[in-house]
């Protein structure tokens, strides 16, 4: 069953606006500057509330959550991160090119890598998964595996 995102604003749908390459590379580029990543910072962390938080980011494991007891980072060559992003804009109905996010990527990992401010890196204490061959469904239960190890359950 393919579920559709619905985003809207005073109700006009705009997924299109947001989800799209130029607002990702912009997005990037912003994220960059210093002042922009100072005053999210609280934000970001007042969404950690009990009984815990899920969150996504390049720095999540680094800077926003460095005290997380279970922090991932998943790998993957440029080549299969672009092919999964040109379905995924294909999908939403994007008209993209997979040469054009491959550069973009590019551009997005060494800008991030090379950030004054919370650079790209692999955080302290992380699980590394490298996803290149996985599946979604395997990636999952890798995760789901060692959060039952590392908190006893059985999720």
């Amino acid at each position: 069953q393919n579920k559709k995102l619905h985003i809207s604003y005073k109700n006009i749908e705009i997924v299109s606006l947001i989800y799209n390459e130029d607002v990702a590379k912009i997005a990037s580029k912003i994220s960059s500057e210093l002042k922009v990543r100072e005053s999210i910072l609280g934000i970001q962390r007042s969404f950690k509330k009990e009984p815990g938080l899920v969150a996504e980011g390049r720095d999540m494991g680094s800077v926003i959550f460095p005290e997380a007891q279970v922090k991932f980072f998943l790998t993957a060559s440029i080549e299969t991160r672009a092919q999964r992003r040109f379905k995924q804009l294909k999908d939403r109905g994007f008209n993209v090119s997979l040469p054009a996010l491959i550069k973009d990527l590019d551009a997005r990992d060494k800008r991030d890598k090379s950030r004054e401010s919370s650079p790209l890196v692999i955080p302290d204490g992380a699980f590394v998964i490298e996803t290149d061959d996985l599946s979604v469904i395997k990636v999952k239960k890798i995760a789901k595996d060692k959060v039952n190890k590392t908190y006893g359950t059985n999720i």
